[in-house]
């Protein structure tokens, strides 16, 4: 794989010695020139220069060099100011310096000295790595190479050719290389593993290593398969299809696959799902197919030196068939007094994703059930789109995927801004490694609505101090996931209206430097990690699973952040323990994992860490017996018999779920009704005093009197098992049979009975409670309060702690009960936005046919819809049980009568939301919050437990964020409150205990730590090379398999291999004492 880096001229000194008063500012990023040579004859070094014309100075008109082979780029410049690249080609295998860089107005030079060196890269290369085999992650196979580089290297891999592998390189910082290589094909021909590194020179480094297929272990292989699918007959846009192989004696990923439609059809899962790679195991290939070709399968794989082949297989859908298509039609849109709504059509709902634009805002509205429905006749379903816009001249645009649907001006009577906003200051204030305040300060006629600084967000709620046409934003960020962006110097400005300025390195008049988070390219930092240790490294996973420990540190560790490890199944962090001296993180790994190096990725301050360059002692490796990733599986299906009387009744459903090696962990079932097919009523499995490997589950839905025919069936399951491998499918194409796509992309739960079309026919009930329907018209909403904070108050405050807000309404019918199985969704509208809330059912009466419903949304974003003074409010998606659906948009509940929006204020209360950790020798306290104001107003009371009170003055001060000074130490716990005028919530501050050093641990053993090849003595004992362990490191950890059974032979014996080589073989004998009938 080709690789495309700078190139290296390393400077001990750029010393810029003014022969006049301009200005030199040297921007370039720092490392980013640390390269070998990447041509055959030179070097090439760039970097970014701005020259500023000093009081005295004339104007900059011009800027040019009399520096051989080297040229300037014009980036940015006025009058005062000249930014631009200066790229300088160096002869290779040259030392030296140069001077007098650059000439101002063809007259002035100014500049200084650069020492450069540049330099061919290291040939051959060598690979300092010790451990010279490939290992397996997951379906691939890995090298790594350390090449002891200081320099970042220009490189490409060749491969053989022909070469049955699809391979890639990976660099960590410029020493390390790993080559992860799949296995594309099978071949008989063996050969020891050779590719070749060529470097900017053109020169071939070969590396060799054993291949990774060992003919010896698969000559006793043997295989078997079979398949689980769709009915091949079942009208829908697709079928499943589930193909499992069984393999003994293979010891390793190797068999291919061979797929008819390979290159139409994607897999989507193709590996080992139970079993033991070293004994007999199982791999499971699933796809989803979505034309009527036959489809043939086959396995390939190595037994010796022979490839053997399966039986092929063939399937072929018989009907592949597409729904009808989802049409829209938009009715109309209106401009109301409150707001602007479109209302549309929509038949043959599919539920898919719109979008709407306004100037530089957008929103996302997903067409499907309840999201803005107001009524449904037949097959089609009424919404209307509720939009509070704001008042600037801006297109609107309303999006189908790409295609726009609806377009028009909004406020077209107002003056048209093309005006972009301008940035009149920004600031980076470092909090501690990761914390920084971003500070900007920016104007623009209709005001500045987004700002990113580095890629970090800022929105208008981060206004802290003038307005939105001339006003200071501030933010808190932490950028410990940031290291992409970290070395980033770009803001971009947003108004209203959607005019935007994108300024990169420098802005303003004066050509200020934009600040970076960091001045260095994380990949290439200079931390490395010292020392790592477990508290395992082999761990059987057999029988339970595992709570570890890793214990880390870097040659110049940041102590106050935190480290990160990223397994490929989950994330684990952990901080800094003054008690070990080392960071801590605790993880957790599940039972039954497949036996192998369990790699990871190490995180710390910018900087990751691959473990597959990581030496033995770093490793960490598991073992299972038998290994299972197979999800919750339905084997078995009873329901109850259809309902046909007038008096309704309850109708059931009975799952046998089996999960033999995790158990159930939990499930949910949704029911939907041919009616009213996208309404999904879930049902959670209970599994308190079940068998969570093997049991039966109901669920039960309660069918009205007075019901209309339908059929009321399964429309969604999921499943997880403690294991957390879980299993899904959306089951309504499949029952329906309306011809729409049933594409899965996660096992099935159905996997097992796809092709029983018996038992999948209980997956639907018929109801008919044999009533005449004549009812044809929805119900209605006949009161609504609105009110916020549970008090009845018609206001809110969106920057106060009590932000919340309460709907209580009445639906009522005049012919038929409210359906309990149509619960209301509320939803609550600014600019561009929308919350939404289920709402509770209350109480229903089916005498008088109504049914109370409240609406509560706990605590509403802080600073929602700032700084518009309402939020408005819709209720969508109620019913009759005579399938009746209505809802309200905004403008439909004022027309009722109802007040459809609740009055917001934005007053500025001190809110805590979080603390800097602090240890208990008490030490400075950062505070996180909001609305501490800027002025030196806010004070901090601390209530200690010792029951005593003090109030602290910050030593630094903002609206986001307060530092005090002088805190009690020997504190267990203390109470925090801001007063701005008024108090704050009250937040409880736990200081973290820092224990006496702990005394150094003697290292054991003769020789110590069992020599250099066992172990290594440090200050916490001593640290064990693999595989040895035990505080002397002169014992081995040997994972004994289970001893097999012998019929008729009460005796076993297991022979267990010694450190040494030689064998040992233990006996154990059964006798009879009695029997007994």
């Amino acid at each position: 794989m080709p690789r495309y880096l700078f190139i290296f001229l390393i400077f001990s000194t750029i010393l810029f010695t003014l022969l006049s008063s301009y200005e030199v500012i040297n921007l370039t990023q720092q490392r980013s020139n640390d390269v070998y040579a990447q041509n055959i004859d030179y070097c090439t070094f760039k970097y970014q220069i701005l020259l500023k014309a000093e009081s005295n100075d004339i104007d900059i008109t011009s800027v040019e060099t009399k520096v051989v082979n080297s040229t300037i780029s014009l980036l940015l410049n006025d009058t005062r100011n000249y930014f631009f690249e200066f790229q300088l080609d160096i002869p290779l295998n040259t030392k030296g310096n140069i001077s007098d860089l650059f000439l101002v107005n063809e007259n002035d030079s100014i500049g200084g000295i650069i020492d450069y060196h540049c330099e061919t890269p290291p040939h051959p290369l060598v690979n300092k790595n010790p451990y010279k085999q490939f290992r397996r992650m997951g379906l691939s196979y890995y090298v790594s190479l350390h090449l002891g580089l200081s320099k970042q290297l220009t490189y490409v891999v060749k491969y053989p050719q022909p070469i049955n592998f699809i391979c890639a390189n990976y660099d960590q910082g410029y020493s390390y290389i790993t080559i992860s290589c799949f296995m594309l094909s099978l071949s008989t021909t063996i050969p020891d593993f050779q590719f070749d590194i060529i470097d900017s020179q053109n020169r071939s480094t070969p590396f060799t290593f054993p291949s990774f297929i060992n003919i010896q272990d698969t000559a006793n292989s043997m295989v078997s398969t079979y398949e689980y699918f769709d009915d091949p007959t079942l009208n829908t846009g697709s079928k499943q299809y589930y193909y499992f192989t069984t393999f003994s004696n293979l010891k390793g990923i190797f068999y291919h696959i061979n797929n008819s439609l390979e290159a139409t059809e994607s897999p989507g899962y193709n590996e080992p799902i139970t079993g033991n790679l070293e004994t007999t195991f199982t791999s499971l290939y699933f796809t989803s197919l979505k034309s009527t070709s036959t489809y043939t399968l086959f396995t390939q794989y190595l037994k010796g030196n022979q490839i053997q082949s399966t039986s092929q297989i063939s399937y072929t859908p018989t009907v592949i068939a597409n729904g009808p298509a989802v049409n829209i039609n938009i009715d109309q849109a209106i401009t109301t007094a409150i707001d602007f709504e479109i209302q549309m059509t929509v038949s043959n709902l599919t539920p898919f994703t719109m979008l709407a634009y306004q100037g530089v805002s957008y929103q996302y509205i997903i067409i499907g059930y309840p999201n803005n429905l107001v009524g449904k006749i037949g097959n089609n379903y009424q919404y209307k789109l509720v939009f509070m816009l704001s008042d600037t001249n801006t297109e609107f645009i309303l999006y189908d995927k790409e295609n726009p649907v609806y377009n028009t001006t909004m406020n077209s009577n107002l003056p048209v801004d093309t005006t972009p906003p301008v940035l009149e200051r920004v600031e980076l204030i470092p909090i501690d490694g990761v914390l920084f305040l971003i500070r900007v300060i920016a104007s623009d006629d209709n005001g500045v609505v987004y700002i990113t600084v580095n890629s970090q967000m800022l929105t208008k709620l981060d206004l802290v101090s003038g307005t939105f046409q001339n006003g200071t934003f501030e933010q808190v960020v932490n950028i410990t996931y940031e290291k992409n962006s970290i070395n980033e110097r770009n803001v971009i400005l947003y108004d209203f209206t959607g005019n935007f300025e994108n300024y990169d390195n420098v802005y303003g008049s004066d050509f200020k430097e934009i600040p970076s988070f960091a001045s260095f390219l994380p990949q290439y930092g200079t931390m490395e990690i010292s020392f790592i240790r477990f508290a395992m490294n082999d761990i059987d996973l057999s029988l339970i699973g595992c709570n570890n420990t890793m214990f880390i540190n870097f040659t110049n560790p940041v102590i106050n952040q935190i480290v990160k490890i990223d397994f490929t199944f989950e994330s684990f962090s952990g901080i800094w323990d003054p008690d070990e001296q080392l960071f801590v993180v605790e993880f957790q790994l599940n039972s039954l994992m497949f036996s192998n190096y369990l790699e990871y990725i190490v995180g710390h301050y910018y900087q990751e860490f691959d473990s597959r360059n990581f030496p033995e002692a770093w490793k960490l490796r598991v073992y299972s017996d038998y290994a299972d990733k197979m999800p919750p599986m339905i084997t078995n299906i009873v329901s109850s018999p259809p309902i046909s009387n007038t008096q309704g009744g309850n109708i059931s459903w009975t799952f046998t779920i089996d999960d033999q090696y995790h158990g159930l962990k939990y499930g949910v079932v949704s029911v939907s009704s041919t009616l009213e097919t996208h309404n999904q009523i879930p049902f959670i499995l209970e599994t308190e005093g079940k068998n969570i490997y093997s049991d039966n589950y109901t669920i039960e839905l309660q069918v009205p009197p007075g019901c209309l025919a339908q059929n009321y069936f399964i429309s969604n399951v999921y499943l997880i098992d403690n294991g957390n491998a879980d299993s899904s499918q959306d089951t309504s194409s499949m029952v329906l049979q309306t011809g729409d796509s049933n594409f899965n992309t996660n096992i099935s739960p159905f996997m097992r009975i796809l092709n029983n079309t018996s038992l999948l026919s209980k997956l639907s009930i018929p109801v008919d409670c044999l009533t005449p329907n004549s009812d044809v018209t929805p119900p209605d909403i006949t009161s609504l309060l609105i009110y916020s904070n549970d008090n009845s108050t018609s206001s809110i405050n969106l920057f106060s702690t009590n932000r919340s807000i309460y709907i209580n309404f009445t639906v009522q019918d005049t012919e038929s009960p409210i359906s309990p199985f149509h619960i209301p969704t509320c939803y609550f509208y600014s600019v561009m936005f929308k919350l939404e809330v289920e709402a509770t059912a209350i109480s229903f009466d089916d005498s008088t046919f109504t049914a109370q419903f409240q609406c509560v949304y706990p605590e509403v974003n802080y600073g929602y819809g700032f700084p518009y003074p309402k939020i408005l409010i819709s209720i969508n998606a109620f019913s009759d049980i005579k399938l009746n659906i209505k809802g309200y948009s905004s403008d439909d509940l004022q027309v009722a009568g109802f007040n459809s929006s609740i009055e917001t204020v934005f007053i500025k209360q001190p809110i805590i939301s979080s603390t800097s950790p602090i240890p208990n020798t008490g030490d400075q306290l950062t505070v996180f919050g909001y609305g501490f104001g800027i002025e030196n107003t806010t004070t901090l009371k601390i209530d200690f437990e010792d029951s005593t009170t003090v109030f602290k003055n910050p030593v630094f001060l903002t609206d986001t964020f307060l530092i005090v000074d002088g805190i009690k130490p020997d504190q267990s716990k203390f109470n925090i409150t801001a007063i701005n005028l008024i108090q704050s919530n009250v937040l409880l501050v736990e200081p973290y205990f820092i224990p006496q050093p702990k005394p150094q641990i003697p290292c054991e053993g003769n020789p110590i730590c069992g020599g250099p090849s066992n172990g290594v003595c440090t200050f916490f004992g001593c640290v064990c090379f693999y595989p040895w362990t035990s505080n002397d490191c002169m014992s081995q950890i040997i994972i004994i398999p289970q001893p097999g059974i012998i019929p008729k032979k009460p005796n076993l014996d297991l022979s267990i291999p010694l450190p040494g080589g030689e064998e040992v073989t233990l006996s154990s004998l059964i006798t009879i004492d009695s029997l007994r009938e």
